[in-house]
């Protein structure tokens, strides 16, 4: 990034917004490499223009200006919106909840989801951070974008780090699994412990990739519930590949 302050202004704001609590301006500094005089004027501009919310004396947190561009960004993104109010309707006929995301810096980034709880869909966005080897959408979006080996690495390694014993090695044989079949198939599907399944596929923009999950109660998919989920991520493809 060619402009300086840009590169520390966006530093900053994915140091608090990836954060669960407030930060010091001494682990600002330490995250983002940026030093102390510097950060101090930096917050003191985006603490003055709203960007950033000062919870005392050298303790910050994303302010209301910040919480605002999120918000905006979720009205107004790039992807399409005929896809996006489709894909909502159709989830609603269909009787199953859904979740459209793509990855920035290998994090998930949630376009749609509807969580399917007790029979009922509820669309709330956004989302709590969620772990790689959780999601299904992340193993599709990584083994299209990084190759099955190297989405396997990331995605035990993030097993590894969370699990021991024995639900880590269920975690690390669900991962082994859906990425194999996933490579043969161009689908994955995971049942998880509370008795849900997911079933999800890629989607291609340019360069771009996308994992579109569908999200339902049961030990398995029905097959004609299969057939429309694949028919609508078809339908979804056809709507990207027609975009200027």
């Amino acid at each position: 990034m060619k402009t300086l302050i840009l590169k520390k202004t966006f530093a900053v704001f994915e140091a608090l917004t990836q954060a669960r609590d407030p930060l010091s301006l001494k682990e600002i500094c330490t995250q983002t490499g940026i030093t102390p005089p510097a950060a101090s004027r930096l917050l003191a501009d985006l603490v003055e223009a709203g960007y950033v919310h000062k919870v005392s004396y050298r303790t910050f947190e994303p302010g209301l200006g910040m919480i605002e561009l999120g918000q905006s960004s979720l009205r107004h993104n790039f992807f399409p919106q005929n896809a996006i109010l489709r894909l909502h309707s159709e989830l609603q006929r269909m009787g199953c909840g859904g979740a459209l995301a793509g990855m920035f810096n290998d994090r998930l980034v949630y376009l749609y989801h509807s969580f399917f709880e007790n029979g009922h869909r509820i669309s709330s966005l956004p989302l709590p951070e969620q772990a790689l080897s959780h999601s299904n959408i992340a193993l599709v979006i990584l083994s299209v974008r990084y190759g099955a080996e190297r989405a396997r690495k990331m995605l035990l390694a993030d097993v590894d780090e969370r699990f021991t014993g024995i639900a880590r090695e269920r975690r690390r044989n669900s991962v082994l699994r859906r990425i194999e079949e996933f490579q043969r198939d161009r689908h994955a599907v995971w049942h998880d412990d509370s008795g849900h399944w997911n079933l999800c596929f890629p989607l291609m923009d340019g360069a771009q990739v996308y994992g579109l999950s569908f999200l339902g109660e049961g030990d398995c998919i029905a097959p004609e519930l299969f057939l429309q989920c694949s028919a609508l991520a078809a339908d979804m493809r056809g709507i990207l590949a027609k975009q200027p």
